[in-house]
């Protein structure tokens, strides 16, 4: 695994891991101390189905409930966030916010 921090105030691009691979307790240990260290991760080039999406977040802590996004077909713990390409509107979350940071037990990162 190589971490890279991005040089900026916070943030490092992860690679040389698979996330959709089973991760070892080491490994999720390690990342977690990347995360502290580094406030965002970025994980390129995964192919990652939404089973193995589920199985990565829940290796960090449990699933936050969105009460104002409703999650994609088929799944209770997955939302899009998707914009189109001709789409004019100011970008979503472009100011400052706090992901469920209102909520009594808000999950341990979004």
């Amino acid at each position: 695994m190589r971490i890279e921090p991005s040089g900026q105030a916070c943030g490092a691009t992860v690679t040389g891991i698979d996330l959709a691979a089973p991760l070892s307790a080491a490994t999720v240990a390690d990342l977690r101390a990347e995360w502290l260290r580094h406030h965002v991760l970025v994980f390129p080039e995964q192919n990652l189905t939404d089973d193995h999406l589920e199985a990565f977040t829940l290796a960090f802590g449990g699933f936050g409930e969105d009460p104002f996004i409703a999650p994609i077909p088929g799944r209770q713990h997955i939302i899009a966030v998707a914009r189109a390409a001709d789409e004019t509107a100011p970008i979503f979350a472009e100011n400052f916010h706090s992901d469920w940071s209102f909520q009594a037990r808000p999950p341990a990162g979004t």
